[in-house]
């Protein structure tokens, strides 16, 4: 089927009228979305480095529905298929995708950059948007914050991490969850140690089978829906179900991404522009998110700025 495959896009990309990827599918008598993944051939595909004076949305949110519609959460992407539909080379693809789901990789010459542009003046905003579509302006902070106070976040040792691997596995199940975070505190005299190794201890909770049964056992909709709602926080259910925030936070995750479509309908967009012209920024979209009941909070505040880079909102209703 791949030499089959092969052959006719190479043909249909000969002729110059493009590739239907419907008739592809046709003429080998497999489905579109089967040709897409596992045609091979890619001549002369297109390149997509991110730059924030060329970057087009338009082309993001088409390469976003792609996925959303083939590749539904939990299933992961097939990029060989995404490269085809784009015709972008795959590479720049997945590139692509990481940025648009707010990954950035944090390279040396990254965060030269980001001290370059912060000494000129920029805000953490701007900063974000000059390095990735959605990069938040929080995480542009924290990077700042660790290249001033580079001593804070220096990792743990060998023997400091099997320390406090030694007390999270004797004393998990044992005490409650806080409890045995203080005995991690007391293990480190040193207060920036102790930081680093309360986050270490965290993280390393978070894997423990014994508290993912816990969140497992909960009922998650309905914490998910107490969260969302802001009847709750993630910590105040962490607290509750004796766990760390781990696996809550992972819980919602799921959650959301079945509870939330990553498409937007006309509608939508439509009560989005309607909440923007009536109501001055700051925007409340733990509010708006509540009364829309189909997005998250991050997907409304994501939607209001990509639509703000499209000229489709001012931050002045009146402008």
């Amino acid at each position: 089927h791949v030499d089959a495959v092969n052959q006719e896009v190479q043909r249909q990309y000969e002729s110059g009228l493009g590739v239907d990827w419907a008739a592809v599918g046709q003429a080998v008598g497999l489905s579109e979305i089967k040709c897409l993944e596992l045609c091979r051939f890619g001549e002369d595909k297109a390149r997509w480095a991110y730059d924030p004076d060329t970057f087009s949305q338009e082309t993001a949110d088409r390469m976003e529905a792609f996925i959303a519609e083939h590749y539904p959460p939990p299933a992961a992407p097939n990029f060989n298929a995404v490269s085809n539909y784009m015709w972008i080379d795959i590479k720049d693809c997945v590139r692509m995708a990481q940025m648009l789901r707010g990954e950035f990789e944090w390279t040396d010459e990254a965060k030269a950059r980001v001290a370059r542009m912060r000494e000129q003046g920029m805000t953490y905003k701007e900063i974000a948007w000059q390095l990735s579509p959605n990069l938040t302006s929080n995480k542009i902070s924290k990077c700042i914050h660790n290249m001033r106070h580079p001593q804070r976040y220096t990792p743990l040792t060998s023997e400091e991490k099997q320390r406090v691997r030694s007390i999270v596995c004797e004393n998990s199940g044992k005490m409650p969850f806080c409890e045995v975070m203080e005995l991690v505190t007391r293990a480190f005299v040193c207060a920036k140690r102790r930081a680093v190794a309360l986050t270490r201890a965290k993280d390393y909770s978070a894997s423990l089978p014994i508290y993912k049964a816990r969140v497992e056992a909960a009922d998650k909709d309905q914490i998910a829906s107490d969260i969302l709602s802001g009847e709750t926080t993630v910590a105040e259910v962490a607290r509750r179900l004796d766990v760390p925030t781990g696996p809550v936070t992972a819980m919602m995750a799921k959650s959301q991404s079945r509870m939330y479509s990553s498409i937007w309908t006309d509608k939508e967009t439509e009560q989005l522009l309607e909440y923007t012209c009536t109501h001055t920024p700051p925007y409340n979209w733990k509010t708006f998110s509540a009364l829309l009941g189909t997005k998250s909070q991050a997907q409304c505040s994501f939607k209001c700025e990509g639509m703000k880079r499209r000229g489709a909102i001012f931050d002045d209703p009146e402008s």
